[in-house]
């Protein structure tokens, strides 16, 4: 082991503690005991008494027992930086943990604790549907809270309240209520989750390329019309097979907001659900479904605050299998589909919920995502007329080229998108 500096007096191998040396003058001392090979033999009056000898027999370096800085040496040594922290080094990692050592008192690494897999899954499987309730709860407190101010406003300025206008006339504002609620709830959380998350380390150091975005933005569109194309196709095959599913969509879709091309509507089917939903399913939930599934990364959550409070540099991690991702996007798709309360709209909810995961997962960005639910959202007002132009030979040849659109718009994507390698987590202060 390499010597280090503390206080500006070397600790090495061939220094006794002060405690150990022979009374007298120290400058003489030093300079008699240790001399250089090539000098000529000390006088006799001058070598070291036995006690001396026995001491630096047994002496031991204190960087060979300072816990801290065996730490610090084993982190510098996975992390490939083999150079030790020098009392000249101001800046940087080395010198924030010399300085948070102090006397060798640098906290535990809270990642050296072993966590149990099964603990781990159970918590953070708990965290995910905790994600999904409060995107439930959300919604119901802050339409509640709407309906009953709409009623006071009502009986104040009009002497009169009938419940059936909130059904009609009240419902689209109620639905932006909702909405503004829980972007109130899931924006700030996941900008907590975001320092430290599984998702944001995918971010791409080549996303900026000239010309990708161009291409991705492309990409977006025709993958959103496209699948609005095939899901617009198969209800209109499948749906006549069920009478009472055809007839729940049918009154659902009803709905003026779902069917209505209006500034209402457009608030809060094209923006306001997908900046809602992606956060709380593609962001909070998707996290924690990530986090259940990968217990070998935790350090990735864990250290988080003890590198802010450290100055350490984090432990580098591998990358996550594809297997556990699509483990946890499944549990998220699963969640986001049963959030739309009916069969219908949870079926195809959960088939978008895998292709807006994969998006993510993809950039490590919720951007892409939102965009993609918003292109699909928007063209359901124009599904009738993009359906037009596609069956100008026929529904079969409609469909097939629906689904080469989609390929296609994922192809390009992919080709203009590449995750990053790089599974380190950034210390922030």
């Amino acid at each position: 082991m390499s010597d280090q500096q503390t206080n500006g007096a070397p600790i090495g191998r061939h220094m006794a503690p002060p405690s150990a040396r022979p009374s007298g003058s120290g400058s003489d001392f030093e300079r008699q005991s240790y001399r250089p090979a090539h000098f000529a033999p000390r006088p006799a009056e001058h070598a070291p008494s036995p006690e001396r000898e026995t001491v630096m027999a047994g002496y031991v370096p204190a960087s060979a027992t300072n816990p801290a800085l065996l730490r610090y040496q084993d982190l510098e040594a996975s992390s490939g930086r083999h150079a030790a922290p020098h009392s000249d080094d101001t800046h940087g990692p080395a010198a924030t943990a010399s300085i948070a050592m102090g006397e060798g008192q640098l906290p535990p690494r809270p990642s050296d604790k072993p966590v149990s897999p099964l603990r781990n899954a159970l918590t953070w499987l708990l965290a995910a549907f905790g994600g999904f309730c409060s995107v439930l709860a959300s919604q119901v407190v802050f339409t509640a809270a709407g309906a009953i101010a709409l009623m006071v406003v009502s009986l104040f300025a009009f002497q009169s309240f009938s419940a059936s206008d909130l059904e009609t006339e009240f419902l689209g504002p109620l639905m932006l209520v909702a909405e503004i609620g829980c972007l109130a709830v899931f924006l700030p959380w996941w900008r907590h989750l975001r320092h430290g998350s599984l998702i944001t380390m995918r971010r791409s150091s080549s996303r900026k390329a000239a010309g990708s975005t161009v291409l991705r933005v492309a990409a977006i569109v025709l993958m959103g019309i496209g699948f609005q194309l095939l899901v617009g196709y198969a209800l209109t095959f499948v749906l006549p097979l069920v009478p009472d599913l055809e007839a729940e969509y049918t009154e659902l879709m009803s709905d003026p907001v779902m069917n209505e091309l209006t500034v209402l509507s457009l608030l809060v089917v094209a923006i306001g659900a997908p900046l809602t939903e992606e956060l709380a399913c593609r962001g909070v939930i998707l996290e924690f479904a990530l986090r259940a599934v990968c217990p070998a990364w935790s350090a990735r959550w864990r250290d988080r605050r003890w590198c802010q409070r450290t100055g350490m540099p984090a432990r580098r991690l591998p990358a996550v299998p594809p297997s556990r991702f699509w483990i946890a996007n499944t549990i998220q798709a699963l969640l986001f589909g049963i959030l739309h309360l009916n069969i219908v709209q949870g079926t195809y909810a959960f088939l978008l919920g895998l292709v807006l995961g994969w998006l993510v997962w993809r950039t490590g960005s919720l951007a892409w995502s939102m965009g993609l639910h918003l292109v699909v959202n928007f063209s359901s007002y124009f599904v009738g007329e993009i359906s037009g132009v596609f069956e100008f030979a026929g529904v079969m040849p409609a469909v097939l080229l629906a689904v080469l659109v989609t390929v296609a718009g994922a192809a390009i994507f992919v080709r203009t998108s590449a995750p990053s390698t790089q599974a380190e987590m950034p210390v922030r202060r």
